[in-house]
């Protein structure tokens, strides 16, 4: 399957193949190969050949990346991305990016990313109540204690 990220006008920004592990009315659930040059991004790595296991929420403003190392397989962390909810045609999974993000750390911590570059996007008030209202679920959803395992995640809903 090819997975497209656009941005908040629908224009394509990124594309790259995921393997899907399952799919159902719940979502799509998507194994897929970190292949750019490694990149730092708030205090973790993330390097060519790290596994990314990708959750896209039926009907949710938001996905979900648990990150595990290409050597070790530990969680480096989970990334989350604040979108439109994603739209599959054929072998294309796509979704508009609409920047907000939340990295979510081994530890629990958590921190909002690009909130200044979501308030500058021209988008609709419909759209800024649900991208705040994904923000919110992700949080609720990460709050817990014992850490968090998306496969699990997966299976439960």
């Amino acid at each position: 399957m090819r997975i497209v990220k656009n941005n908040h006008r629908g224009e394509k920004v990124w594309e790259y193949p995921g393997e899907v592990i399952s799919k159902s009315k719940t979502g799509y659930f998507l194994r897929a190969i970190f292949n750019r040059d490694d990149l730092p991004f708030n205090g973790v790595l993330f390097r060519q050949g790290d596994e990314f296991l990708e959750f896209y929420p039926a009907g949710k403003w938001f996905n979900i990346y648990q990150i595990h190392d290409c050597d070790s397989k530990k969680i480096k962390g989970w990334y989350c991305n604040i979108t439109r909810p994603f739209r599959v045609n054929g072998e294309t999974l796509e979704y508009d990016d609409l920047a907000l993000d939340l990295m979510v750390y081994p530890d629990g911590s958590a921190k909002v990313l690009d909130e200044d570059e979501f308030e500058s996007h021209n988008l609709s008030e419909e759209d800024r109540r649900m991208a705040k209202e994904g923000l919110l679920e992700l949080k609720n959803l990460f709050s817990g204690s014992g850490g968090f395992e998306l496969s699990e995640f997966v299976k439960r809903r």
